[in-house]
């Protein structure tokens, strides 16, 4: 098996607490961020640059993942939610 790989180092600041997740999209082209700030971030994984934030919860989001097809966002939270985040549309259950 042989991987193509890039090595690089990007920061990405934004969080003013933990970061308790960290998730790629389907593509490689997004980087999901989210952690006790109660925020959950979306970042280009090639920039590093922060695309959009995501906030609704009011208690910290322990998890956070993209569908199949890399367009829709789910977030859990302390605050007994989830955040369904799609097209820059916010549903929480």
């Amino acid at each position: 098996m042989h991987f193509n790989s890039k090595r690089y180092q990007i920061n990405y600041l934004g969080h003013d607490k933990d970061i308790s997740k960290v998730v790629f999209n389907p593509q490689g082209t997004k980087i999901l961020t989210a952690g006790y700030d109660q925020i959950a971030r979306l970042w280009d994984s090639e920039s590093g640059e922060l695309l959009q934030q995501l906030e609704g919860h009011t208690d910290e989001i322990f998890s956070c993942s993209f569908n199949y097809e890399g367009d829709t966002i789910i977030t859990g939270s302390k605050d007994n939610t989830c955040g369904i985040w799609r097209d820059k549309y916010t549903y929480k259950m």
